[in-house]
């Protein structure tokens, strides 16, 4: 009976095989080789879990039995369960016939659990063994990819296209992310070509024609995909819109949910995986890997990337001894401390938007009363990411570490109320949060949008971007923070200087230094009124040169003068200052306004007129003008917003009104870092008790 199971297998008759390995073990219970091959087969047939029992069984009576242990390896990681499977993988040995496949496992289990850099040596180790692996290529491409290096992340992929055409995809994501959008753009539409009931990729393409100023070509693929997200047919397993273009893409309150509770279902699933017990793995071999992972973050501190998994495996006695000792003291110096610990988790602790923005927050709470903990998600270097760490009690660079391991992090310092700083933006990891690592858990500033995430016990908005009439259907609470939720330490005031930019004197100069992508066409049909009504202004308008095309076919097809513009590249974040200090009037978008860039905007004294839209990215500036007291520059459709841009194009107004917005600035605190550290501080006190 054994051999005729084996020859049926052999025959690649699985199903049939399958069922004489089971009369055969009937009879031969105690045979290994035979358990093995039987869960060889059931692997090959995609029963994974039941090839996890046989295999399991094999090791149990012969602990010794390496290609049992290699093939349980590769069962767990099918089935998502990477912890468990890195513990098993580590167990094999570096050399031999299967040293390739055992460095894909390691190598692409770390980088699924969020340890990239830690993965890459042992993928670089598959590639170097198995030139002609596509799979392990892929894993390379993802391990690059999560560190940002697009360029050679593309290489990586372009090596396994042959294998799988739809490696363009993420082809596509790394000529994106790189700059390289025209290259992306191509992509991503053949891609939609090959699947054209994929949400996901739609929903890239869209972005990338956002970001193009290509509007005809993004309202097209966006209605294309408003179809696709509230129609009656399900989306495909693999099909996994990512969450911040819908945050402003126009898509319907519908389409949103769906898309959101796919990103927020794919999170959780990963989560399960990892905290529901696996089929194979022991308490002891995710304690394990959980601690090699911690201690990974030290080596982190001293090289780019982690030691190669061989090595990491060569004592995890000691590594769990060494850890188990650290996480141990340092609950203990917790409990010792009875202030309330905050920690604060971002991939954004530098020369960032939001690290900007956070420069002086940290430093700024009641060290009498609160221990600020921060955990940077991404290694930062400067000025900003200085004043970040040195504002913190306790400072983590956690880019070495995966996400459990993060998570483990922040529940041994006793962290009390975790504050994400990310929440779908790049470079995130929400899996963290939803590992619940702190009694209490609030998501702010990062991703001003719901979240749809049960993991959070509130999204800190406030009344300007969340009115109390306005609709929210999302499963985390939304909490209204005082003022604005925008924090700031001060930022540069600015020089006027007009020559020095090559600007105009005698214009009034209206000004737009938004991202390409938040512009659209009724916005730009609102500029070209407000132009045509005020001929002494001018224009100045930042855009990147991938927009310029679009942006200017779009702005001749509205009969407006291209001659009216003053097109502006990127500049540091200082000579901005002075460039928008040399303008009159910033023209806010109007389906995501100006956040980090308004309150720059604004401290270089250029006032910030906005349209109060249908979400809370349509309503950031309309925050802090109603913080500072201007509400007349808070209109109420596009009508209001034309006139009361043409009214202010005019020398008196527009100085009295630089006058009252530098008195509100200084009057309302507005870049002050106690402000908004002290209305974190009091809803901390509020929800968790008077007693702290």
């Amino acid at each position: 009976m054994p051999d005729q199971a084996r020859e049926l297998h052999r025959q690649g008759r699985l199903d049939v095989a399958l069922g004489a390995y089971d009369k055969a073990l009937q009879t031969h219970p105690s045979d290994p080789r035979l358990r093995h091959d039987y869960g060889l087969a059931l692997m090959q047939s995609g029963r994974f879990h039941d090839a996890v029992a046989q295999l399991q069984q094999v090791l149990a009576a012969l602990p010794q039995a390496q290609e049992s242990r290699l093939l349980l390896a590769l069962c767990l990681r099918a089935l998502g369960a990477h912890d468990a499977a890195l513990a098993q993988a580590r167990h094999l040995p570096a050399q031999g016939p299967y040293a390739a496949v055992v460095a894909l496992v390691i190598g692409s289990s770390q980088v699924a659990l969020g340890a990239a850099a830690a993965g890459e040596p042992a993928l670089r180790r598959a590639v170097a063994l198995e030139p002609a692996n596509a799979e392990a290529w892929h894993w390379l491409g993802q391990a690059l990819q999560a560190q940002g290096r697009w360029s050679e992340a593309a290489q990586a992929y372009r090596h396994s296209l042959s294998a799988n055409p739809d490696e363009l995809a993420n082809l596509a994501l790394c000529a994106e992310q790189a700059g390289e959008l025209d290259q992306a753009r191509q992509a991503y539409a053949q891609m939609c070509q090959r699947h054209p009931r994929r949400a996901d990729l739609h929903l890239r393409l869209a972005h990338v024609q956002a970001q193009m100023c290509l509007l005809a070509d993004e309202a097209a693929t966006t209605q294309t995909l408003e179809g696709l997200l509230t129609g009656d047919q399900p989306l495909a397993p693999e099909d996994r819109p990512e969450a911040f273009p819908l945050s402003y893409l126009r898509l319907s309150m519908p389409a949103r949910l769906r898309a959101l509770s796919r990103y927020r279902e794919r999170i959780q699933a990963k989560v399960a995986a990892w905290t529901a017990p696996a089929d194979g793995a022991s308490d002891a071999d995710s304690a394990t890997a959980v601690n090699a992972a911690d201690a990974a973050s030290a080596a982190a501190s001293q090289t780019a990337s982690a030691a190669p998994a061989a090595q990491a495996a060569s004592q995890p006695a000691t590594i769990t001894a060494t850890i188990t000792a650290t996480i141990t003291a340092t609950a203990q110096a917790a409990t010792d401390d009875q202030r309330i610990r905050i920690g604060y988790l971002s991939p954004d602790f530098g020369d960032h938007a939001v690290g900007r923005l956070l420069a002086g927050h940290f430093a700024a709470h009641d060290a009498s009363r609160f221990a600020v903990y921060g955990y940077s998600l991404r290694r930062h270097a400067g000025a900003v990411a200085e004043a970040i760490s040195n504002g913190c009690d306790v400072y983590r660079d956690c880019s070495g570490l995966d996400s459990q391991a993060v998570a483990a992090r922040i529940r041994a310092d006793g962290i009390q109320v975790l504050i994400d700083l990310g929440g779908y933006t790049h470079g995130a990891r929400p899996e963290i949060a939803a590992l619940r690592p702190a009694p209490r858990q609030f998501t702010w500033l990062g991703f001003i949008h719901g979240m749809d995430a049960p993991w959070f016990d509130g999204n800190l908005l406030d009344a300007g971007v969340q009115p109390e009439n306005a609709d929210w259907p999302f499963r985390e609470p939304a909490l209204i923070l005082p003022g604005t939720l925008f924090p700031a330490g001060p930022l540069p005031a600015g020089q006027p200087d007009r020559a020095g930019f090559g600007l105009p004197a005698g214009r009034f100069l209206f000004a737009s230094f938004n991202n390409s992508y938040k512009l659209d066409r009724p916005l730009l049909a609102a500029w070209q009124q407000i132009l045509a009504q005020v001929p002494h202004a001018d224009l100045v308008l930042y855009l990147p040169g991938h927009a310029r095309a679009g942006f200017l076919a779009a702005w001749r097809e509205l009969g407006a003068d291209p001659a009216r513009l003053h097109l502006a590249e990127r500049l540091p974040f200082d000579q901005q200052a002075d460039r928008a200090a040399s303008c009159d009037l910033f023209l806010d978008a109007f389906r995501y306004q100006a956040g980090s860039t308004g309150m720059a905007a604004i401290a270089a004294g250029l006032p910030v007129l906005c349209r109060a839209g249908q979400t809370p990215l349509a309503r950031l500036s309309v925050s802090l003008n109603r913080f500072l007291g201007l509400d007349e520059l808070v209109c109420a459709d596009t009508d209001s917003y034309i006139r009361r841009a043409v009214a202010l194009a005019d020398a008196g107004a527009i100085d009295s009104l630089k006058q009252r917005l530098r008195m509100a600035s200084h009057d309302t605190g507005l870049f002050d870092p106690r402000r908004a550290a002290r209305a974190i501080e009091a809803l901390i006190v509020e929800i968790i008790g008077p007693q702290h």
